[in-house]
């Protein structure tokens, strides 16, 4: 009786430890949309190309809730002055486009050492399968454009324990990254292979995941890396994930083709045959002498 009360005591401790683990990973809720029509990625954001509403936007008024270091909030000098994401899906991809606005770009990042992307304003992306809830776990990937307007861009895998996801071979399929100095804007659009997080290699609609984006903020040499940006949010010092759905096309994107109108089919009637006066008295004649010869006949 003992032995079995025991081993129910252990396993509650399981299962509660299980739970604890479980909840480690803070996250906000949202859901995504398939795409309709596949974007373009050419690092130039077109709300045409189906990218849809955004899942993010931060800006003056709320950036301050997504800093990881409180003690820039407000430095104009640094901190840009928006950034708006968006992510949509199909069957086998993640498609992801960052907005950002900010007056100064720097990156002194060395072309030819392209492991260290991070070396200035850029993002860093990461990706968690729902199979591992160990924090600590993910796929990370760092993109931005150095200074003389060359791609930098890595990724590595962060793992402290035995559980992991996504395999080594998990990576974006086109990435391109684009700085407007007019308009002092910065555009991060990227494909990532989606079928490679899951664990059947499949994608459908009620997937879920875990991703976040970090914005590295600097202005100069002396600030690199001063600030991170974190979307979906900073909580009690934690950066936090978005727990992804994968949703359906919405209905205000699919187009509803109008059936084709067929012609009007005109059915011709044909008009009642006319016969010649002249033959119709000749038939009458001829009844009239045959009926004239029975009566004679009787």
């Amino acid at each position: 009786m003992k032995n079995r009360i025991l081993a129910s005591a252990l396993a509650l401790v399981l299962v509660t430890g299980m739970a604890v683990s479980a909840s480690a990973i803070g996250s906000t809720d949202i859901s995504i949309a398939k795409v309709y029509n596949m974007p373009v990625i050419d690092g130039k954001y077109d709300p045409a190309e189906g990218w849809g509403e955004p899942v993010e936007v931060i800006n003056a008024g709320n950036i301050n809730d997504f800093l990881s270091d409180a003690a820039y909030a407000g430095d104009a000098t640094l901190l840009p002055e928006s950034v708006t994401s968006y992510l949509r899906w199909d069957e086998e991809n993640l498609y992801f486009c960052s907005v950002v606005v900010d007056p100064i770009h720097y990156n002194d990042n060395v072309p030819e050492d392209p492991g260290s992307a991070w070396a200035g304003d850029a993002l860093q992306y990461d990706i968690k399968s729902m199979a591992d809830e160990d924090t600590a776990n993910r796929n990370r990937f760092f993109y931005g454009l150095s200074n003389d307007g060359k791609l930098c861009a890595n990724m590595d895998k962060v793992e402290t324990g035995a559980t992991a996801e996504g395999g080594t071979n998990f990576a974006w399929k086109e990435c391109v990254v684009t700085r407007d100095e007019a308009a002092k804007t910065t555009t991060y659009e990227t494909i990532f292979d989606l079928t490679q997080l899951m664990p059947d290699g499949s994608v459908v609609e009620g997937d879920q995941f875990y991703v976040r984006q970090i914005v590295l903020c600097t202005k100069d040499a002396a600030t690199e890396d001063v600030v991170d940006i974190n979307a979906p949010g900073v909580n009690a010092g934690d950066y936090l994930y978005w727990k992804v759905s994968l949703a359906g096309v919405p209905e205000s994107e699919l187009v509803v083709e109008e059936p084709e109108t067929e012609a009007e089919v005109v059915e011709e009637v044909a008009a009642p045959a006319t016969f010649d006066a002249g033959v119709i008295a000749a038939v009458a004649a001829v009844v009239s002498l045959a009926g004239f010869a029975v009566s004679k006949k009787h």
